[in-house]
């Protein structure tokens, strides 16, 4: 985290220290569950940079080794998901966002403990269900996404705009 906070920052010297510190802490660990953690912070660390290419790739290698099946109670395949997601919508690839947000929203347990990007990840995915014309789709994800958060205090800007979104698909007419 400190080190994409501070890739966010412009710090890149210190960035570096930082990646420098959790490439020491991985080599410790096993290479099947270090490898998927490594791809994701470099994927995250490219997002930051403005690298959509590196960072697709990386978090696409990351999501094949972290599955999003099972019982496993592993936050990676949903953040990992999370930030391919945004890694499309940063190049425009809408479908590809979606395919991955669908993940997200389908985890099954692994959402349990990432919650801010599953509930996230149903406004993202409201939106682009919205914009490719799937109004039924849109409304049940922004009706999820306001019972998570319609009473909170994340992202309010976000709630109060799928609440006008959630308003406006409510008062069309059917076809």
């Amino acid at each position: 985290m400190r080190a994409l906070c501070l890739t966010r920052l412009g710090k890149k010297a210190e960035a570096e220290k930082s990646l420098t510190e959790v490439d020491a802490f991985l080599a410790t660990v096993p290479r099947p569950l270090a490898e998927p953690e490594r791809l994701q912070l470099a994927g995250e660390i490219a997002l930051a940079r403005g690298d959509h290419a590196a960072a697709r790739a990386a978090l696409e290698k990351a999501a094949r080794q972290a599955p999003v099946e099972g019982m496993k109670m592993d936050t990676r395949p949903v953040e990992i998901r999370y930030a391919l997601a945004r890694t499309a919508l940063a190049e425009g690839q809408t479908e590809e966002a979606r395919r991955a947000l669908r993940e997200v929203v389908e985890a099954g347990p692994p959402r349990v403990m990432t919650p801010i990007p599953y509930v996230r990840s149903l406004a993202l995915l409201a939106s682009l269900e919205e914009k490719a014309g799937n109004a039924t789709s849109a409304q049940k994800l922004y009706e999820r996404y306001l019972s998570y958060w319609k009473e909170g205090q994340i992202d309010r800007a976000e709630v109060a705009r799928a609440g006008q979104r959630l308003a406006a698909l409510c008062t069309r007419p059917s076809a």
